[in-house]
């Protein structure tokens, strides 16, 4: 890799000879997929696509920066001609379906937000719903979501298109839908959210942690009420037969779930039980924030007995009195 990526850089050097384009973004392309990241390449790779854009087709493009993307390269110059190109060059218009998504979650990954950008992605996007793959509506108003751009036309659009695609989507595909919502705090269409959540519930058995963690507090920061969905999810983790205990949860997960359910005023006593006793067990996993999403829960419910609580504030008593840059991590242990 290193050789390839020496020969790259020398070849851009010279003015990218012996060189094509898809070469040069199947290369990036690649190197993002296995997490190599030879900075002056890809510093060179980034200079030289600015000079010319339009050197790249349209999936090359995408490719290259889907792979800048994954391996967290941020060139600034680059991402704001790109911007241009794409908007003001009109290179937007030129774009299918997936690479409006790859081109919108690229810049999520990226934390990079362009207003103009998103709203010509949306803008072109909602046409094409119709014809939309389901991880390619669940990423779109995810990526929106990671970068806080809520986009009122695709949106509405999304609440006509997804519910006959729904049952296409992989639990995965739901809840990175809902918590792309709940980013946004989306307040245009309760029944919408409520259809999707109650779908969710007939799909409990196909989850993940996460596909359970992210809908929960999806619904906690919309404000949007599903006792069903909480009833049916504290049932399913808790159960001696199910095949998503507690225990298998991180951290994050554990304490965002019993979060959000304290937040939309749903206690399940098993649930909370579980809770207290995984934390209890695991706590030096947690981080901080975690911990505290744990306690203010129980709090908030009035659950949890005294020696419990003594117990977890006194472990995590040292490490809050530590100075910061002692530190060794970013949980307790």
């Amino acid at each position: 890799f290193d050789a390839v990526a020496r020969f790259v850089q020398k070849a851009l050097g010279q003015g990218g000879r012996g060189l094509e384009s898809q070469q040069i973004s199947n290369i990036v392309y690649t190197f993002g997929k296995l997490g190599f990241s030879p900075e002056k390449m890809l510093q060179a790779v980034a200079q030289h696509a600015t000079t010319d854009f339009w050197r790249f087709k349209e999936q090359e493009l995408d490719n290259l920066t889907y792979g800048f993307a994954l391996l967290k390269f941020r060139s600034e110059p680059y991402l704001g001609r790109l911007s241009s190109h794409l908007v003001e060059g009109g290179r937007i218009d030129k774009l299918d379906a997936q690479s409006l998504v790859s081109m919108a979650y690229s810049q999520a990954l990226l934390g990079y937000t362009h207003h103009p950008t998103l709203r010509a992605i949306g803008d072109r996007a909602i046409p094409k719903l119709p014809h939309f793959k389901p991880e390619e509506f669940s990423i779109l108003v995810y990526s929106l979501g990671l970068l806080n751009f809520r986009h009122h036309d695709l949106l509405t659009a999304m609440v006509e298109q997804v519910p006959d695609v729904l049952p296409r989507f992989t639990t995965q595909n739901i809840s990175n839908l809902l918590h792309g919502l709940g980013l946004v705090t989306f307040d245009r269409d309760d029944a919408f959210v409520r259809h999707v959540a109650s779908h969710l519930v007939t799909r409990l058995p196909e989850c993940s942690a996460q596909d359970i963690a992210n809908p929960v507090t999806a619904l906690m920061r919309m404000l949007i009420p599903h006792d069903e969905l909480l009833s049916a999810t504290a049932a399913f983790v808790t159960s001696p037969c199910t095949k998503l205990p507690l225990v298998e949860f991180t951290p994050q997960e554990i304490a965002n779930t019993v979060y959000g359910f304290d937040g939309l005023q749903v206690f399940h006593r098993e649930l909370f039980e579980q809770v207290a006793t995984v934390t209890q067990r695991r706590l030096e996993e947690f981080i901080p924030q975690e911990v505290a999403n744990v306690i203010w829960a129980f709090c908030k419910q009035s659950f949890g007995t005294v020696p419990w609580f003594e117990d977890v504030l006194s472990r995590c008593a040292p490490h809050a009195e530590r100075l910061t840059g002692n530190s060794t991590g970013h949980t307790l242990s």
